[in-house]
């Protein structure tokens, strides 16, 4: 299951505390009091909705910067259970790593260029057969 922004940087707030020791010193690094912190951190309840108070962009840059944080790591989510397993290298793919290895930086640089203008020729050929397929031109 998804989480939404507000329990990814909820669980990201929980890292923050275990990185320095606790939501006191978490609170005291930022400049709140605790139960402030430890309100955003447990997403507490709105006494007229009832639903979670969800945190404005504004505070979580804010809080990223107070922990020497870049911009955007609350926002990113860290839930080693919720990623997907990366799929296995064939051999093929391995082949091509090594090769790849063995260049410089200059002809890596080259070939991902070569690659991506083969690419881009390739995908403007398959929409002109594409456009002429529908004009009937082509056989099905």
């Amino acid at each position: 299951m998804m989480k939404d922004i507000d329990e990814i940087r909820r669980s990201n707030m929980a890292m923050l505390e275990d990185q320095v020791g606790g939501a006191t010193a978490a609170a005291k690094i930022y400049g709140c009091s605790q139960s402030q912190w430890s309100n955003w951190r447990l997403g507490a309840k709105d006494s007229k909705t009832g639903k979670r108070k969800g945190m404005r962009k504004e505070s979580a840059r804010s809080i990223e910067k107070a922990f020497g944080k870049p911009a955007g790591w609350l926002d990113i989510d860290r839930d080693v259970k919720d990623l997907v397993e990366p799929s296995p290298v064939t051999q093929e793919q391995r082949v091509i790593l090594d090769l790849v290895d063995r260049l410089t930086t200059t002809q890596r640089r080259d070939l991902l260029r070569n690659l991506e203008q083969q690419i881009q020729a390739n995908e403007e050929l398959l929409a002109e057969l594409e456009a002429v397929k529908r004009q009937g031109k082509l056989p099905g």
